[in-house]
Formats: C-alpha cells, structure tokens, sequence
C-alpha cells in the first residue's frame, strides 16, 4: 500500500513541476537575471571579514572618483600620416631580404649565389655534362676543369659516372649488337647535339615546326626527292 501511495505522490509533484513550464521559462529568460554562482566558503569568510574591518569599502569601489575621471579627458591619441620613418640598424652580418618577389624555381630549389671551391650546383653539373656530351673534342676534361674550378680527376669522375637523359630513336636499333645511338637534331653532322636539358627548346622549336609543314632539313629533303625521281626513270 505504501509504494502507491509513493508512486502515486510522485506523479503528483512531477506533474506540478512540469505544469506550463513554458511560460514560466519564457518569464525567465524575459528578466534577464544573470545568477552569479556562489562563491567557496573560503572566499566568502575573506569578504566577511573585510567588511568587519572596512564596512565603507564596498561603497568606495563603486563610487565614480571625479579625480580619475578628470585624468581621463586629458588623455588623448594624435596620429601624423605618412608614418615617421624608423631608423632601425642593421646587422650586417644578417641583412633583411631586399626584394620580395618570388622567382620561379626551374628545379624546385633555390641555386646558391656562391659556391666553396672544388663543388658544383645542381645546374652547373649539368651545363658542365651538357658542354662534355655536346662536343668532347672542344670541351676536354682540362677545360671544364679550369673553367668550374675543379680537380681534373674529380671532373672526370662526373663524366664517367654520370650522364642525361638523351631521347633515342627505335628505328636506329638493330637485332644483333645493341646498336643504339642517340637522337641527334642538327642540319649537318657538325651541328647536331644530343636531346637533353639544356638543347631541349630548340630541339621541340625544330620539331614543333616540322609538324605544321616546315622542312627541317631542305637541302637533304631536295637530294632525297632528285633520288626518286633518278630511281623512277
């Protein structure tokens, strides 16, 4: 009997703490009370006893002091346009960058202004391996040498073991020795360079002109036409 009667009890108060429980909120929030949290009791027995000791304290940190408020008008912010100039010393030994544009990075780092003696770049090995692969006879070892300011045997370490790419041409291999040449683009056999980085433009100019209906070669075009012509008759 007990528990019905409980049960029943607390049906009864939540029903009466839910009754318009919208209206009562809205009531609420209309008043805009803000509700400070309360303080530790610590706290509180600190402020107890500075009201013993100071009962006018409270009343003295709000009331406005007509002495500060004074101090306040005779503060003021005057500005001057264009801006003074700041002379700030440099060091010279961390100087601030000069220009901000940004240069486009053709290998995706920046190339050191200066080098230490006896080391390469990135793109000055392979202007070196382009000059060495281009024509060996002109640029010997003792020359590049002299010229990137490197040891001999060093330089001819660089050309022995490393090399760039070249395009090569399927028609120029055969079915018995691996007889594969290089693609060479030049109008005379003294003129033409491999494909690589450096001759790269030209080389896809003579191409891209080849293309729309321009000889690259008119003198070998005109013999090879007078040779059918002779086969024909």
């Amino acid at each position: 009997m007990g528990n019905v009667v409980g049960a029943a009890k607390r049906q009864v108060l939540r029903k009466a703490r839910r009754f318009n429980v919208e209206s009562r909120t809205e009531k609420f929030l209309e008043k805009n009370v803000k509700v400070a949290p309360p303080k530790p009791l610590a706290t509180q027995r600190e402020i107890e006893l500075i009201n013993q000791e100071n009962p006018d304290l409270m009343n003295e940190i709000t009331k406005p002091n007509p002495e500060l408020l004074g101090r306040l008008k005779d503060v003021y912010v005057s500005s001057s346009d264009p801006l003074p100039e700041i002379s700030r010393k440099v060091d010279p030994r961390k100087p601030l960058p000069s220009e901000r544009k940004s240069t486009h990075l053709e290998y995706n780092y920046v190339e050191p202004e200066t080098r230490s003696p006896g080391f390469l770049s990135l793109l000055e090995a392979i202007q070196l391996l382009s000059q060495y692969q281009r024509d060996k006879k002109n640029n010997p070892v003792s020359k590049l040498a002299a010229e990137y300011n490197l040891k001999e045997k060093d330089v001819e370490n660089v050309v022995e073991y490393f090399k760039l790419y070249t395009l090569v041409d399927s028609g120029q291999k055969s079915l018995g020795e691996a007889n594969v040449s290089s693609y060479l683009v030049g109008e005379s056999e003294e003129s033409k360079n491999p494909l690589n980085v450096i001759t790269a433009p030209e080389v896809m100019k003579k191409i891209s002109e080849w293309k729309r209906g321009t000889p690259l070669f008119p003198k070998e075009e005109k013999d090879a036409k007078d040779n059918k012509s002779e086969e024909k008759k």
